[in-house]
């Protein structure tokens, strides 16, 4: 799907190949809405509800980084800290307790 120019509102998901547990979605995808920012999306297409109704279930996830940009996890790198910390040599014994 290089071609695939996607829509606002609209969305193909795809099998999930990466799929291990039966609580994952069975589809995954991106969708892009009105307010210019595309997400992920996960899609159970013969999902039953507790009532015994058959139908799709769809989630929006997570918002999808930029395409020039890599995901990363939000997390503090060591030099990010702002350590007031000394070490150890603030403690008055060698046993923390």
């Amino acid at each position: 799907m290089a071609d695939y120019e996607p829509k606002v509102g609209e969305c193909y998901p795809q099998p999930n190949k990466y799929k291990t547990e039966d609580w994952h979605a069975t589809h995954r995808g991106k969708i892009l809405l009105a307010d210019g920012k595309t997400y992920y999306i996960d899609c159970w297409p013969e999902y039953v509800s507790k009532a015994g109704n058959q139908m799709v279930k769809i989630k929006i996830g997570k918002e999808c980084p930029p395409d020039n940009e890599v995901a990363r996890p939000n997390v503090n790198t060591f030099d990010d800290r702002q350590s007031t910390s000394k070490g150890f040599e603030d403690m008055k014994d060698d046993i923390p307790f």
